[in-house]
């Protein structure tokens, strides 16, 4: 769903930009999905993997899901101040967010 963002244009979410991606790519399959270690249970958060394979040339595409947590990459070894947190959300500590 595309939504306006002041005078920033239009912004898609997410799940719009997956669906182009994997159209571009040619996929029209259903995404693996694949529950990720939860390496921080303190930091009430989660993450999925869905991959969508099939692609043109054995292209895919990866879409991971963090959820319980903010607007804020997430990282192992870099860990934002509290102020950060409380105004972005939980930061998960599950994944390298370059992974």
């Amino acid at each position: 769903m595309a939504t306006r963002s002041g005078d920033r244009g239009t912004v898609k979410g997410a799940r719009d930009s997956v669906a182009v991606f994997t159209a571009l790519d040619g996929i029209s399959g259903s995404a693996q999905i694949t529950a990720m270690p939860d390496l921080d249970p303190k930091d009430k958060t989660t993450i999925s993997q869905e991959r969508f394979t099939g692609g043109t040339g054995g292209t895919e595409v990866l879409f991971y899901v963090v959820t319980g947590g903010g607007h804020m990459d997430p990282s192992i070894s870099e860990q934002y101040a509290q102020f950060v947190r409380w105004v972005l959300g939980r930061q998960s500590h599950d994944m390298e967010n370059r992974t």
